[in-house]
């Protein structure tokens, strides 16, 4: 009998196994996201009404998505 239970981290069945498929998807949705704040941003306003989404953090969301699907994706090709 074990001393003490395995935890989350050592148990084989909680282990999230992030595949290629998976990292090309968030990377396209980062982009998706970056893309549709840039074009919000840029768009001309007609008045000066305070819009309510705001869109630099989700900008920033969208980018950091980005950025980490493509360091994965180098990670998965064997590129350090």
């Amino acid at each position: 009998m074990p001393m003490h239970e395995p935890s989350i981290r050592n148990n084989p069945r909680w282990v999230l196994k992030v595949g290629p498929e998976s990292t090309i998807a968030l990377l396209a949705v980062g982009l998706a996201i970056s893309g549709a704040m840039i074009w919000l941003e840029r768009r001309p306003r007609t008045n000066l009404d305070v819009r309510l989404v705001p869109t630099t953090p989700i900008l920033l969301v969208g980018i950091l998505m980005s950025l980490a699907a493509a360091i994965h994706l180098l990670g998965l090709m064997g590129k350090h």
